[in-house]
C-alpha cells in the first residue's frame, strides 16, 4: 500500500475589467456602440490539497485520489477545481487487463468572479490486450455528464477509443 498527501493554503487576488457595449443613437440617428467598463477587485483565501492512496494486489491495483487547485480559465477567470477519482485495474491474464475509472469534478469560480460553477461525472471502462512483444491494442468508452448550477442545461459526452500502440525496444548502448 502506498500514498501521498499535500496540503496548503492559497491566497489569490483578482483585478478584472469587463467591457460591455451599449447601443446609442447619435445626432444622425445612426446606432453606435459605446464601450462601458465594469471593474472587479477581490482577495480570497482558501486551501489546496492533493492526496492519493494505492493498494497493489497480485493481479492489479486500486487507487483513490482527491485534489483541489486553482487555475485560470481561457478568459482569465480563476477557477477552483476539486477532483475525486477511483481507478481499479485487474489483469485477467498476462496479455489481457481491464480497468474502470470513476471521476467527479467540481469547478467553481474563485473570488466570486463569474458564474462558471459546473459539476462533471465521468465513467470510463477500458481494456488492454498485448498482441505481441511490443504491440498493445487498447479500447475504452467514456461517458461524461456536465451539469451547471446557473442553468438547467446539461451536456453529455459519449466517446469510444480504439488505440494500437507500438513500444520501441530499448537500444543498448555500451561505452
Amino acid at each position: 500500500m502506498s500514498g501521498s498527501l499535500f496540503a496548503g493554503i492559497r491566497r489569490s487576488e483578482i483585478k478584472a475589467t469587463q467591457n460591455t457595449f451599449i447601443p446609442v443613437l447619435d445626432e444622425n440617428n445612426n446606432i453606435i456602440l459605446v464601450p462601458v467598463s465594469n471593474g472587479t477587485q477581490d482577495d480570497d483565501f482558501g486551501y489546496t490539497f492533493s492526496g492519493t492512496v494505492q493498494k497493489d494486489f497480485l493481479r492489479g491495483n486500486t487507487s483513490l485520489s482527491a485534489t483541489r487547485d486553482v487555475s485560470n480559465s481561457i478568459s482569465g477567470i480563476p477557477l477552483q477545481v476539486t477532483r475525486f477519482g477511483w481507478n481499479n485495474l485487474y489483469r485477467f491474464t498476462e496479455i489481457l487487463s481491464g480497468e474502470l475509472r470513476l471521476s467527479y469534478y467540481q469547478s467553481e469560480a474563485a473570488n466570486g468572479v463569474g458564474s462558471r460553477d459546473r459539476n462533471y461525472y465521468q465513467i470510463e471502462p477500458r481494456f488492454n490486450w498485448r498482441l505481441r512483444e511490443f504491440w498493445t491494442l487498447s479500447g475504452s468508452y467514456r461517458y461524461r455528464k456536465q451539469t451547471s448550477d446557473a442553468t438547467n442545461d446539461d451536456a453529455i459526452q459519449n466517446a469510444a477509443y480504439l488505440t494500437l500502440r507500438y513500444d520501441w525496444p530499448r537500444i543498448a548502448v555500451s561505452r
